[in-house]
């Protein structure tokens, strides 16, 4: 909450002069208390990712049919992904509105000095005032804002981060026996990637029906349980890549998908299911097994490791109280959102 704020509140400032927030209507996205939370809000608040994210689509006008059909695609692409920014913006914004509420409730104030660190960090770090206050309003002027707008603003990302320190920073305790069991109960973490050397059977549809696709792998499986010591046999017999039938050493992540998935372990020794995949005649069947495999190597816990350990725990601990707070005070609190919502997302219309 606090670095999403803070980021997107120096990104806008950040922009040029001629890369202005575009005007948007002022249509009502929902009613928080008695906050309301606009069009233009969100907008202004997704601007600066929104401007990341059009790069990452080829937008650029159709000349030919052909262009047309990808400039149509394209511009679907972004519609739907804008949709999605602005309805979490949307979310997002509700958040800070009832966790701002509380802070009012609780007779909290945000001390004036903080206050004007804050102001004064932005007008510092600002490209193009350079620490010029009078330039720095100019700025603001040309995106519609004015200093005591963005003070209001910054108040009240303040208190915000204030909040979560009090509600949320101040119940967090990551002891050394937490430590201690988060290492044991994550050892994937904290060792080196398992490594494995595989030998596979690979087998094509062809001409074959897929019932007798099935048979064939059914019989080849019969002939390894009768003699599972004999698996290069059963790929010079059976397999259509025999030469390419061995892989030298391999991290687990980088192998296929299907493959991890078809095998039971990554022990020495351990034989897939068959992992098949494609249609009709390119479909084809891979029956694997683990050659050799190297024993996971768990890293010390050191003290380096131990302070990994501690931020990692911090995190996920903090992320899961603030995610408790917000939803506790939307509970509390009247929210009326006037826009589709994400499976997941609170109801339309909710009242405390």
């Amino acid at each position: 909450m606090k670095r999403s704020l803070l980021v997107l509140l120096f990104a806008v400032m950040a922009f040029p002069a001629c890369a202005q927030t575009p005007a948007y209507s002022d249509n009502i996205l929902a009613v928080v208390n008695e906050e309301v939370i606009t069009l233009y809000d969100v907008a202004s608040y997704t601007y600066p990712v929104e401007i990341d994210m059009r790069k990452q689509f080829d937008l650029s006008r159709p000349a030919t049919p052909a262009e047309m059909e990808r400039y149509k695609s394209e511009s679907a692409l972004y519609a739907e992904e804008l949709t999605k920014l602005r309805r979490n913006g949307a979310q997002r914004l509700i958040d800070v509105e009832v966790m701002y509420a509380e802070f009012v409730r609780q007779g909290y104030q945000v001390p004036p000095d903080a206050l004007d660190r804050r102001i004064d960090q932005l007008v510092q770090g600002h490209e193009t005032s350079k620490g010029d206050y009078a330039k720095f309003e100019e700025e603001l002027a040309k995106r519609n804002l004015t200093m005591n707008s963005l003070r209001e603003q910054m108040y009240k990302t303040i208190a915000v981060e204030m909040l979560e320190r009090t509600l949320v920073d101040s119940r967090i305790v990551v002891t050394p026996a937490k430590i201690e069991r988060y290492y044991q109960e994550h050892p994937e973490h904290f060792s080196d990637p398992v490594e494995v050397r595989l030998s596979y059977i690979a087998i094509r549809q062809g001409d074959l029906t897929a019932p007798q696709f099935t048979e064939k792998m059914t019989a080849i499986s019969n002939e390894l349980r009768a003699d599972g010591s004999n698996f290069d046999a059963l790929i010079a017999k059976h397999s259509v890549d025999p030469k390419n039938a061995h892989l030298g050493w391999t991290k687990e992540a980088q192998l296929r998908d299907d493959w991890k998935r078809a095998l039971p372990s990554m022990t020495t020794g351990s034989v897939s299911s068959w992992a098949v995949s494609g249609k009709g005649a390119d479909r084809k069947g891979f029956l694997v097994r683990v050659t050799e495999a190297k024993n996971v190597t768990m890293h010390p816990l050191d003290d380096d490791l131990r302070k990994q350990i501690r931020s990692r725990i911090y995190t996920e601990e903090r992320r899961r109280l603030s995610s408790e707070l917000v939803a506790k005070l939307r509970g509390q609190a009247y929210i009326r959102v006037f826009f589709e919502q994400n499976k997941g997302d609170d109801a339309s219309s909710t009242e405390g």
